[in-house]
């Protein structure tokens, strides 16, 4: 319990000139100015790590049936197992239609589908990352507050 004499000693709570600014209160305008910017990177953060989530179960749901590798490797199987007859109807056919397709396979689709999740996937969590840091540095700091032992 201190003593009315140390007590009167105590500046006044109105004397602006004894306060120093280590002791400046935790409302002023630079620590309001960091609250806010914590929370605002930190809600940014949030939302953009969950789209991130949100993209990656997208990303690994999708099933692709084949990739082009095991395509090929299908085409060049069936060749090398073909007769030299089947080998020029093959060609005829080729030389009919052409060689461009009317529309992708189905494979292809899928697979391209897969990769733009993933390239979503990997662009919302690295911006999710870099507002978790900015939030990190824009923490408030608690002031220090003067007390009695």
């Amino acid at each position: 319990m201190p003593k009315l004499r140390e007590l009167r000693q105590l500046p006044e709570a109105g004397d602006e000139s004894t306060v120093d600014e280590a002791n400046q209160p935790e409302n002023s305008p630079a620590t309001a100015g960091n609250s806010l910017g914590f929370l605002a990177a930190g809600i940014v953060a949030v939302g953009l790590l969950l789209v991130a989530a949100f993209c990656a179960v997208r990303w690994v749901t999708i099933d692709v049936p084949a990739t082009t590798e095991t395509h090929l490797d299908f085409f060049q199987e069936a060749y090398e197992a073909a007769t030299p007859a089947q080998m020029v109807v093959e060609f005829e056919e080729m030389t009919a239609t052409g060689l461009n397709l009317p529309k992708m396979y189905n494979y292809r689709i899928a697979e391209l589908e897969r990769n733009g999740w993933r390239q979503k996937t990997l662009v919302f969590a690295a911006i999710g990352g870099c507002c978790v840091v900015a939030a990190a540095f824009l923490r408030p700091r608690g002031g220090r507050r003067a007390t009695e032992p």
